[in-house]
């Protein structure tokens, strides 16, 4: 195939529009608001958002509300792969149907965090299974105080019963994580299938003689994806942590890479969304530094600024990223495993758990 300078360029024109499209579409669909739960604190009750099915906004009153939970959604792939989700969720008095979803995370801690918030936000008499935290949207000053300052969690994390090949041992220098590596191996697999596909689609087409610019851009893709099929099949990492100091230990075959961290200079240990691989969210580890919440409260106070709605994308960005930190671990499978290993860590480090 030998397409004409003006093929190629309307075929990339296309595609960036329809990206473009996508990204236009996401944002009115954001700022229109309908995604936005209310909070109305002179009447004391909420006004659910148009998700989960509902096509009007529901009214609960907080006298109505019987519970606040955190529903555990299972997802099941096409290919076997089982996946979990968490819903903060209210059990209402008066509503059809009674139980009503507010949110979805892969992030357990995150959607503890936020139903222990909603629960202090109405009074301590509504039932709940959860731990605190701050909500996504628009926020006053008083939002913004220091996590450390926060209230601990009540909320004990047990280690979840499905298989890992992650080792968590206690040993003289400190608590011991290990991440073996090839222990996604499905995702490996795959990963490796499209390194071979692009490589060689790349050579065929210089081969071929097209246009430059084809195997060029899927050569590019396949240098990319050797460098992560490479992490994928062989780096392996070890954290061992005490109250003194953290040691990082990351090994690609007979090549390794040690960080230090000293115990003072580290707030907590903390967990973040990462890649999607099908129907698998992995999530990351990172370590926050001492300071780096701080600066995330008045990253969110800065934010607050301009119309509503710029306020309420530029926090949903914020969100999603976090306070700074350092990945130290990344790539699970299972969101549950990774905040009991953070629960692990920052215990043993010292901090709440």
């Amino acid at each position: 195939m030998t397409p004409a300078i003006p093929v190629v360029l309307a075929t990339f024109a296309a595609v960036y529009g329809t990206g473009f499209g996508v990204y236009w579409w996401q944002r009115q669909k954001i700022n229109s608001g309908i995604d936005d739960l209310l909070i109305n604190e002179v009447s004391r009750s909420l006004e659910l958002p148009l998700t989960y099915g509902r096509k009007t906004r529901i009214t609960a009153r907080v006298a109505d509300i019987k519970n606040l939970f955190v529903e555990k959604i299972e997802h099941r792939g096409n290919k076997g792969g089982t996946s979990y989700t968490y819903a903060p969720t209210l059990h209402l008095a008066g509503t059809e149907p009674a139980t009503q979803k507010l949110a979805d995370w892969t992030d357990e801690l995150k959607a503890n965090e936020f139903t222990e918030w909603l629960r202090q936000k109405f009074g301590p008499n509504i039932p709940t299974n959860a731990a605190f935290s701050t909500p996504s949207g628009l926020m006053s000053d008083s939002d913004f105080a220091d996590p450390a300052a926060m209230p601990p969690a009540s909320v004990e994390v047990a280690r979840p019963a499905e298989p890992s090949r992650i080792q968590v041992t206690d040993s003289p220098g400190g608590r011991e994580f290990y991440f073996p590596a090839a222990r996604n191996l499905g995702t490996a697999f795959f990963t490796t299938v499209f390194m071979l596909v692009f490589n060689g689609a790349a050579v065929l087409m210089y081969r071929a003689h097209v246009p430059l610019l084809f195997p060029i851009v899927f050569g590019l893709v396949g240098v990319l994806l050797i460098f992560g099929t490479f992490n994928l099949w062989f780096r392996s990492g070890r954290i061992t942590v005490n109250p003194t100091r953290v040691i990082a230990v990351n090994r690609w075959l007979i090549f390794s890479r040690t960080r230090q961290f000293d115990a003072g200079d580290i707030a907590r240990f903390a967990t973040k969304t990462g890649m999607q691989s099908g129907s698998t969210i992995f999530t990351d580890i990172k370590l926050v530094r001492v300071g780096a919440d701080a600066a995330f409260a008045e990253r969110a106070k800065a934010s607050a600024v301009g119309s509503p709605a710029s306020q309420l994308v530029a926090e949903r960005f914020r969100q999603a990223a976090g306070p700074a930190g350092v990945t130290v671990a990344n790539s699970l499978a299972s969101a549950a495993e990774a905040g009991w290993l953070v629960q692990e860590m920052n215990r043993a480090l010292g901090r709440r758990a």
